[in-house]
């Protein structure tokens, strides 16, 4: 066994030995929740409610805060747009799904064909750049900018 294997294994022995004397040595303990209590409680809270909500009375902070919730809102900070990108980048759809080393030749299967650092590929002005057993890097054509297209399994 490697040294990280014993490793895990001590650990798991320790943690079951710890488990093993909590259980049989310390046993139970008393958490001090009053069930009684609180369930009387709760049921005064939800007779309260009850209550007001029967009666119809909304004081004016509970009038507003129903119609903000109601009301549209102008932007939502949740939308995410993608109008800083090219259309022509939008429309490219590729797929690294294999990586091939023999030798000192790395290859990657991009959208099911087999390609070679600097080959160029069908989908636009698109090259390869770098290959990786995990990504590829695509760059297009006269261009710095890179694109990583990370490995699909």
């Amino acid at each position: 066994m490697s040294r990280r294997e014993i490793a895990i294994v001590v650990i798991m022995l320790l943690g079951l030995a710890y488990a093993g004397y909590t259980y049989l040595f310390e046993g139970p303990k008393e958490d001090g929740i009053d069930v009684a209590g609180e369930a009387e409680e709760l049921t005064k809270f939800v007779q309260d409610a009850a209550r007001v909500l029967a009666a119809g009375k909304l004081t004016d902070r509970e009038t507003y805060s129903i119609a903000r919730a109601e009301a549209g809102w102008p932007w939502n900070p949740f939308h995410i747009t993608l109008e800083s990108q090219p259309e022509e980048a939008l429309a490219i759809t590729l797929l690294y799904s294999g990586f091939l080393a023999m030798g000192g030749k790395r290859m990657a299967i991009i959208n099911g064909q087999e390609y070679e650092t600097g080959e160029r590929l069908p989908e636009g002005d698109l090259i390869v750049r770098e290959i990786h057993p995990d990504r590829v890097v695509v760059a297009m054509e006269g261009s710095k900018q890179t694109l990583i297209v990370p490995l699909t399994e």
